[in-house]
């Protein structure tokens, strides 16, 4: 049997997020969370940031309090995203985010 090439596909990539960023799945494939990577400039108050699974449920947050400069955070998993479901990335202040991982055939 042949074995098709995995490569990481680029699932949100936004710059300045402040809200929500919603991902659904193709009908037809599987996503398999990989890598969040943010960028922060903390704001006068702090901000957060929630990577929120299909079935509403927190895979991870973080949190920065009183202004610190630029931060980076990084998740690094594997959390399956089915298809037609749907992966959200939440801010509460302007971040850059870029959320990666496999899109695969369902089967």
């Amino acid at each position: 049997m042949a074995y098709a090439p995995v490569y990481s596909n680029a699932l949100i990539s936004v710059q300045g997020l402040d809200g929500t960023f919603e991902y659904t799945v193709e009908d037809g494939y599987v996503a398999i969370l990989r890598d969040l990577d943010v960028y922060y400039g903390c704001g006068v108050a702090g901000g957060d940031i929630d990577l929120i699974g299909s079935a509403e449920q927190t895979i991870w947050h973080e949190s920065s309090g009183a202004p610190s400069g630029w931060v980076y955070w990084a998740w690094r998993g594997r959390q399956v995203i089915g298809s037609g479901q749907t992966v959200k990335v939440s801010t509460t202040d302007a971040m850059d985010v870029s959320l990666s991982g496999y899109l695969l055939t369902a089967g």
